[in-house]
């Protein structure tokens, strides 16, 4: 877990970083996935060989499917809460301007706690994400 000093440096770069790329517009808009429990809505905000950054809204109790990707995914939570789980094991609890990095391969699932914005950075992208699914 990484302190708040971290997490804020972490934000600043992030910011700093997104403030100096071309606007990207998403040829698939605004989808909402489908969750277990609850409503998503995801943007990809922008794309390139290397990385796809993703802002998403995530209503209060939401539940995603238990799912993988091959790519190494980091959240960045700018409101609410994320719980992030492994099968049955709680990985972490991100709150608002927290981080969290979850290596490639790991099967896992997100729950909101209260309405939640997140950022999510895939390294690499995957193309197929997001797809709605």
């Amino acid at each position: 877990m990484t302190t708040l000093k971290e997490d804020l440096k972490v934000l600043a770069k992030m910011t700093k970083a997104l403030n100096e790329l071309p606007h990207y517009t998403s040829p698939i808009g605004i989808v909402e996935y489908k969750v277990d429990h609850g409503t998503c809505y995801v943007k990809k905000l922008f794309e390139n060989a290397s990385t796809t950054i993703l802002w998403s809204f995530i209503s209060d109790g939401t539940k995603f499917f238990p799912h993988e990707h091959s790519s190494n995914e980091t959240f960045v939570v700018y409101r609410g809460s994320l719980e992030i789980w492994a099968g049955n094991e709680k990985l972490t609890t991100l709150k608002a301007i927290s981080t969290y990095q979850l290596a490639p391969n790991i099967e896992h699932y997100v729950k909101a706690i209260g309405d939640t914005e997140v950022c999510v950075v895939l390294v690499p992208p995957e193309e197929k994400y997001p797809d709605g699914e």
